[in-house]
């Protein structure tokens, strides 16, 4: 949890610095913009850590399913056992972990007309039987036409053709240009700029998995190392050396440190290219298929990625 920890503050400050904050609107306040910052990160927060918070026995990158119950009801403000790519519902206030105890994702911006909404893209949702979630896992949703892995959405104040208070669960009384019932989300609409006044911020697959990828190759770092083989050279230096044969990745396999999300989640699978060039043993790089980060893994060193970003 510590080395998990430690690559989420490193995210954060990353992720933050790379969402491009949505353009002011009149309807919406300095706090608004900040809540919803701050249920974006819960989110994003839940993702990375989510192989330590529950005992599902699966990896990082899950997120929870919106909330389609009617506000107020019993089982207000916690997540749909599962949910599919449109369905646009509220934002969960919290999650019942698995290991007990709860975790926050935001309850300020709860009551009926001003609670955020919500997607996902269902290959990365927390209860998918048999899901996989690593890199190659595809999205479909988009904001702005780009894809994105989930969106939270700030509703504006009532428009024309929709009616409040309201306990619509399917966001059409509280969001508008196709954001109510949609994968393709809009921060603006053009063909209507006066109807429409929804704020949406979205989580990137490059935002996620950069930092999961990380994670990833702490624990195949780990494994390398312990199956590292010692050469005496003519010199009498000592080498230490990866197995530069594909085959060296099933080391990690053998390592009883490896988590098992690591096999689960089909990580081994999802790594595009491995080369240890023999003329320098002790220096490995991995290459997964839906991040364009090359690792470069020092036998009895440290861990290097360019770009710096999947």
């Amino acid at each position: 949890m510590a080395m998990v920890l430690v690559v989420f503050i490193t995210a954060s400050t990353m992720l933050f610095s790379a969402v491009r904050p949505p353009s002011r609107d009149p309807d919406h306040d300095v706090d608004t913009s900040k809540e919803l910052n701050n249920a974006k990160e819960a989110l994003f927060a839940y993702a990375i850590s989510y192989a330590g918070l529950n005992s599902s026995g699966d990896g990082p990158g899950r997120l929870p399913c919106p909330d389609s119950s009617v506000p107020g009801a019993v089982d207000s403000g916690l997540p749909d056992t599962s949910c599919n790519s449109t369905d646009v519902h509220r934002l969960p206030e919290y999650l019942n972990l698995a290991t007990g105890g709860r975790f926050k994702i935001n309850d300020r911006y709860a009551e009926v007309d001003r609670q955020f909404w919500y997607a996902i893209s269902p290959g990365f949702r927390h209860n998918y039987a048999g899901g996989v979630v690593n890199s190659s896992t595809p999205t479909s949703l988009f904001l702005d036409g780009e894809p994105v892995v989930a969106v939270v959405i700030a509703p504006g104040a009532e428009l024309s053709g929709q009616s409040r208070p309201s306990l619509d669960t399917t966001g059409a009384d509280h969001l508008e240009g196709g954001n109510q019932n949609s994968t393709s989300f809009v921060n603006r609409n053009a063909a209507d700029p006066d109807a429409f006044n929804d704020l949406v911020l979205g989580i990137t697959k490059s935002e996620l998995m950069t930092p999961i990828t990380d994670i990833v190759v702490s624990h195949m770092k780990k494994a390398m190392d312990y199956w590292t083989t010692s050469v005496i050279g003519g010199n009498g230096y000592i080498y230490q050396y990866f197995s530069w044969s594909w085959s060296g990745l099933d080391l990690i396999d053998s390592y009883s440190d490896t988590p098992n999300w690591y096999f689960t989640d089909a990580w081994k699978a999802d790594v595009q290219t491995y080369t240890v060039n023999p003329a320098v043993p002790n220096v490995a790089t991995i290459k997964f298929k839906g991040c364009a980060s090359v690792f470069t893994l020092t036998s009895g060193g440290g861990t290097t990625r360019n770009p710096a970003k999947c």
